[in-house]
């Protein structure tokens, strides 16, 4: 737990979270207003959804198939085109989305993004994420090869740290590299924040630049896909052509600070939190 965040690892209420995305070179700077789910962060989901008999690649050569409903089966991973979605439990089917729980749209949602922790047990399954789905993000020498849970590297273990934003959806990816097929458990430790966009430039360098505290999260995001761009636009800048502020030293401050402004002008009115003006304070101040 830092500062910045509580024991499920969430980032606290007027805390800030900032999402790094590699393939642009440019981060989104989000102050969490509030949590929607506050009580209600664990989410016991159960089984990775699995069919009997679906097929998976196989690390010996080939595909494989699922030996029963939601067991992984041995030697085996998620193919690349066929990477899971997390359909919401039955009791909650209300859901925007009836096979990505975690979906939303910017229409109705462009204030909201969910943080993710997904644990799985066992602890020793490879997980990985697309995003957005059908895109595998992890790369090596530039993109010379494409890495997954189907490679040497590319993965992780028994769990992953996510935000999901309006507009994306993401891939979920499994390996079982082990010769036993294995039941399995997922829990979702996960707030539903409700967000805003600093609209003062130098709060903005400030934390990208780390001299505010923040929470950092750096998403696997190697190959800049459209889709990811177009869903940025959409829901933070109302279709103008915004997806996030590039990083500058502090020699370039200056320079810095203007182009901030420039990206905040194009903010949607929903998502940016205005600086308050010398006005509203001085009669804060005379009402004190």
């Amino acid at each position: 737990m830092s500062i910045v965040t509580d024991d499920y690892g969430l980032v606290k209420d007027n805390e800030h979270l900032v999402v790094f995305v590699p393939g642009s070179k440019k981060a989104l700077p989000f102050r969490v207003l509030a949590r929607h789910n506050r009580g209600g962060e664990i989410l016991n989901y159960g089984s990775i959804p699995i069919t009997s008999g679906e097929s998976w690649g196989s690390y010996d050569g080939g595909t494989t198939t699922a030996p029963a409903d939601n067991v992984i089966p041995n030697r085996a991973y998620t193919m690349t085109n066929s990477s899971k979605l997390f359909t919401p439990p039955g009791d909650m089917s209300n859901t925007y989305s009836s096979t990505d729980m975690f979906y939303i749209p910017a229409d109705d949602f462009r204030n909201r993004i969910f943080h993710i922790y997904m644990d799985l047990t066992p602890h020793f399954i490879r997980c990985g994420i697309q995003i957005p789905r059908g895109q595998n993000q992890l790369r090596y020498q530039n993109n010379r090869v494409i890495l997954g849970v189907d490679k040497t590297s590319g993965w992780q273990w028994g769990g992953l740290e996510l935000v999901q934003f309006p507009e994306i959806n993401m891939g979920y990816m499994f390996g079982n590299d082990t010769n036993v097929d294995w039941y399995n458990s997922v829990v979702f430790r996960y707030g539903e924040y409700i967000i805003g966009i600093p609209g003062d430039a130098e709060t903005i360098f400030d934390l990208l630049n780390k001299n505010r505290p923040a929470h950092w999260l750096e998403l696997p995001i190697a190959s800049y896909d459209s889709t990811i761009r177009a869903g940025f636009n959409k829901t933070y800048a109302d279709g103008r052509d915004f997806d996030g502020f590039k990083l500058y030293s502090k020699e370039d401050k200056a320079y810095a600070l203007n182009e901030y402004a420039a990206e905040i002008s194009k903010l949607s009115p929903e998502v940016v939190i205005s600086k308050p003006s010398n006005t509203n304070v001085s009669r804060q101040r005379m009402v004190r």
